[in-house]
C-alpha cells in the first residue's frame, strides 16, 4: 500500500472513530447528568484554548500513529486485516460464538498487557519527566482530559492496538469496534462515573496502569494491587 493511500485511510478512520468515541462519551454524560468539562472554568478563554489544543494534538498525532502501524504491518503484508473488506481472516470452527469470545479475549488480554509495561516504563524518572507528566497535570478529571496527553502516550495506545494484532486475528471492522470502545472507555474512566480505577492513579501516581481492565495489577505483579 502507498504512503499517501495509507496517509488518507489514517486520516478518514481517526477521524471517525476519535469522533464517534468523542461524541458517544459526551451523550452519555449528558444522559447521565456527569459534567464531561469542567463547568467551573467552561466560560474561560485559557481552558476552551487548552481543549481545543488537546483535541487538534490528539487527533494529531493519532493520524500519525495509526498511518505508521497501518502502513508498515500492510507494506509487509504481516496482516490482512487492514484491507477493508468484510471477508474473515480466519478459519472458523464449530463453535464460532464461543471462539470468537476467545479472540477477542486474547486480544484485551495482550492488549491490556502491553499497555501495562508502557505505562509502567512511562512512570519510571526520565520518560515521566519529558513526557508522562503533562498527561498527569490534572487531579481533578473530567472526561475530556483523557486527551491532555503528549505523541509518546499516543503511540503507546496505539502500538498497543496494533500489536496483538500480529498475534491475533481480527476482522477490519472487529478491530475498527475495539478501537472504537478503548477510546471510549478510556475517556469515560477519566472521571468517577464508571469506576475510580483512573482516578485514583492520577491521585497516587501509581497502581492502576492497565487501560480498562486491571488484569495484571491483581495477577502477576502483585506490588501493584488496584487501590
Amino acid at each position: 500500500m502507498s504512503l499517501l493511500n495509507s496517509l488518507f485511510h489514517s486520516i478518514f478512520f481517526v477521524f471517525a472513530i476519535n469522533s464517534a468515541s468523542l461524541l458517544t462519551s459526551l451523550g452519555i454524560c449528558n444522559l447521565c447528568n456527569q459534567p464531561f468539562i469542567d463547568n467551573s472554568q467552561q466560560y474561560s478563554i485559557d481552558y476552551k484554548r487548552e481543549k481545543t489544543n488537546a483535541i487538534t494534538n490528539y487527533y494529531f498525532y493519532s493520524v500519525l500513529n495509526h498511518h505508521f502501524f497501518y502502513w508498515a504491518f500492510s507494506t509487509n503484508r504481516i496482516l490482512d486485516y487492514l484491507q477493508i473488506t468484510s471477508n474473515l481472516i480466519y478459519i472458523r470452527q464449530n463453535y464460532i460464538f464461543l471462539y470468537d469470545v476467545w479472540r477477542y479475549i486474547e486480544y484485551i488480554s495482550l492488549l491490556e498487557f502491553f499497555f501495562y509495561l508502557f505505562h509502567r516504563l512511562s512512570h519510571t524518572p526520565y520518560f515521566y519527566k519529558h513526557f508522562h507528566s503533562h498527561h498527569h497535570k490534572n487531579i481533578t478529571l473530567y472526561p475530556i482530559d483523557a486527551i491532555d496527553s503528549d505523541y509518546f502516550d499516543n503511540l503507546g495506545f496505539t502500538f498497543s492496538l496494533h500489536f496483538p494484532l500480529l498475534l491475533v486475528s481480527l476482522t477490519y471492522y472487529e478491530y475498527a469496534f475495539l478501537y472504537y470502545f478503548y477510546s471510549t472507555g478510556i475517556i469515560l474512566l477519566h472521571s468517577r462515573f464508571i469506576t475510580d480505577i483512573h482516578v485514583n492513579h492520577h491521585i497516587h501516581f501509581k497502581y492502576n496502569y492497565c487501560l480498562l481492565f486491571p488484569l495484571y495489577e491483581y495477577n502477576f505483579f502483585l506490588n501493584d494491587k488496584t487501590k
